[in-house]
């Protein structure tokens, strides 16, 4: 009993050196070592890993920026701003370079599109004044020669007038039946002394009344407005008996049709 006891102490003993000595459960070392799960190098090896964190990186440098304005879209707002208050110009088109150069950054905040709109709308401003700077440059330029044709078309219709006026005393200072009236060498004194028309009246004698039948008014006054639109105020009517000739000055003009011409 004894022997026995001694020799399964010796035995547990060496058990037991095996179990905390350097060389222990060396039958079960091939259970880990045998299984390569865990050993295989190239499982996780540097460059796998690298690879996956700088595709990783990349994808996140990818994701559109929404969290905040870019410092372009800040400085696309305030040259935008500033350009509605100068009228556009050169403030608007550098805010739509900055605004469009933060969004292909990934800029997609509210200021970066408000520095659009301003910059664009202070854009269009600056284009609409350049068109009516345009237009009135060319309207002041035409304007000059417009008058210039205006007024030249007006004398042309009280020269016209006057000739007219002129026309009708001659014949009817010569008519037949105006000779042998016995009112006809008190009209011819009248003319020879000058006459205005607004002091000839159809009915007064019959030179008078060859005249206004000539010219086919009423009233002196349908003449005389035909030439106020040149300044005129009357028609002076100057007759030389001993010539035979007349002249008809438009007053408040240089017009004068006889003569003088």
């Amino acid at each position: 009993m004894d022997g026995n006891f001694n020799n399964n102490n010796n035995n547990n003993g060496a058990s037991n050196d095996n179990l905390f000595s350097g060389g222990q459960n060396t039958g079960n070392q091939n259970q880990y070592m045998g299984n390569t799960q865990y050993t295989n190098p190239g499982q996780y090896n540097n460059n796998q890993f690298n690879n996956q964190y700088n595709q990783g990186y990349q994808n996140y440098n990818n994701v559109p920026r929404s969290d905040g304005a870019s410092s372009s879209g800040t400085a696309s707002l305030v040259l935008g701003i500033l350009g509605l208050l100068s009228g556009g110009g050169l403030f608007s088109i550098i805010g739509l370079f900055l605004a469009s150069s933060a969004k292909k950054k990934g800029d997609t905040s509210g200021v970066r599109k408000a520095g659009f709109i301003t910059s664009l709308i202070g854009l269009i401003f600056f284009i609409l004044i350049i068109v009516l700077v345009v237009i009135s440059i060319g309207l002041g330029m035409m304007l000059p020669a417009t008058m210039a044709y205006t007024m030249k078309s007006q004398d042309a219709n009280a020269k016209q007038t006057a000739t007219s006026v002129q026309t009708a005393v001659s014949m009817a200072v010569l008519e037949p039946e105006a000779i042998h009236a016995d009112d006809y060498a008190d009209a011819m004194v009248m003319l020879d002394n000058g006459v205005y028309m607004s002091d000839m009246s159809k009915g007064e004698n019959t030179v008078y009344d060859l005249i206004f039948e000539s010219l086919d008014i009423s009233d002196s006054s349908e003449i005389i407005d035909k030439v106020k639109n040149v300044g005129g105020t009357d028609i002076y009517i100057d007759y030389d008996v001993m010539d035979n000739t007349c002249v008809v000055d438009i007053v408040g003009t240089d017009i004068s049709v006889g003569d003088d011409d």
